[in-house]
């Protein structure tokens, strides 16, 4: 929310989310008074979001149910465009959908930047997670060799950066809008102790203990960055109309 928030163009925004999970974005940003469409491909996700008051959609992006919509003034790809099949039509049809002045938002991550300090700590800090029963126990279990362990473990992340970087580009250059597109990398690893912390369950939301441990796990990241002590993980991208 700290990164999308200065990203929607007016209040009272139209903003789209493809990948929706479990709706705790789509809900805030409803909360915030914007007009909200979700959408996953996951049915107990969707009804998740729902629950939480969001119009959340089963939707296989870019699926043609979307087409013929009002314009957005935000689309968001919320840790999802790594794992759609077709990114070079999802690319197009998220600028389709855009209305002149918006934004196309995508929050993901760089699975495969990681290094041999960067994988051992991550796996290290998830037995700590299990430890605490914050992350399944089954996550990432400690491994004598961490990172061919991660690469094994992520390779049906099927789009890297560099692949997602260019499918946005080329869809932003035949778009009819004139975009400006900025990208940065940023933390990543807590957002997981955040999922998990709220145990899963569509109706439940993260407890205190669990808020003040990923705040602890993402200033630590922060921290590690800021000290190039640590491979990037989190990446964003944004494209913003100049019309």
């Amino acid at each position: 929310m700290l990164w999308v928030e200065p990203h929607i163009p007016k209040p009272n925004a139209r903003i789209l989310e493809v990948g929706c999970g479990h709706g705790h974005v789509a809900a805030a940003l409803r909360g915030a008074g914007h007009d909200v469409v979700a959408v996953d491909s996951d049915q107990e996700a969707v009804a998740a979001a729902r629950y939480k008051g969001v119009d959340a959609r089963v939707v296989e992006f870019p699926d043609g149910d979307l087409i013929g919509e009002d314009p957005f003034d935000v689309v968001l790809f919320s840790r999802s465009l790594h794992h759609i099949r077709e990114l070079d039509a999802a690319c197009k049809l998220a600028f389709a959908l855009l209305a002149p002045g918006g934004s196309v938002l995508v929050e993901d991550w760089c699975w495969n930047s990681i290094d041999e300090r960067t994988a051992a700590w991550v796996y290290g800090l998830m037995g700590i997670g299990r430890a605490a029963g914050i992350v399944p126990k089954d996550l990432w279990q400690q491994s004598e060799d961490p990172l061919t362990t991660w690469l094994e473990e992520h390779r049906d992340h099927i789009h890297e950066v560099k692949t997602m970087r260019t499918a946005m580009q080329q869809a932003a250059q035949a778009s009819r809008h004139t975009l400006t597109l900025e990208e940065e990398h940023a933390p990543y690893v807590y957002r997981y102790f955040a999922t998990y912390g709220a145990d899963q369950d569509a109706q439940s939301e993260p407890t205190r203990d669990t808020a003040a441990i990923t705040e602890s796990v993402l200033h630590a990241e922060r921290q590690m960055l800021a000290n190039n002590a640590m491979a990037p993980l989190g990446w964003r991208l944004s494209a913003v109309c100049a019309d």
